[in-house]
């Protein structure tokens, strides 16, 4: 999304719309979505692809899985422009050694113990106030 949405021309927001899945806030019932027009529309330089090792992976496991052949097209992988740190490598080979579980214990660790669950932000904003 960070290279093929522009939000000025491709964010749209419904509003007035049903709750659908259930009561998301106390305050209102009424209800919006978001829609992102992220589809490529322009040639872009490969940045935001994954490097080559994990794609090549993704591949494997397409073929392992008895998928349809895959056609890839140039560019089909990224390059690296100094912005991958040594955490998001590990979570990308737990990714594709299929043990993302870890990366979600790992995350599951870092959870605020002073906040419940899906709590909503509107809340946390209300009670922040009130105390001062």
């Amino acid at each position: 999304m960070s290279y093929r949405a522009k939000p000025h021309r491709d964010i749209e927001i419904l509003k007035h719309k049903d709750e659908g899945h259930g009561p998301r806030s106390t305050i209102e019932s009424e209800d919006s979505a978001v829609l992102i027009d992220a589809t490529l529309k322009e040639t872009f330089p490969p940045v935001s692809l994954p490097k080559r090792e994990f794609m090549e992976r993704a591949a494997d496991i397409w073929h392992e899985l008895g998928l349809p052949e895959l056609k890839p097209e140039a560019p089909w992988h990224g390059y690296d422009l100094g912005e991958w740190t040594d955490e998001m490598e590990a979570m990308a080979v737990r990714a594709t050694d299929g043990d993302y579980w870890e990366t979600g214990r790992i995350y599951a660790q870092r959870r605020r113990g002073d906040i419940d669950m899906n709590t909503e932000i509107r809340a946390l904003r209300r009670a922040e106030e009130e105390d001062g």
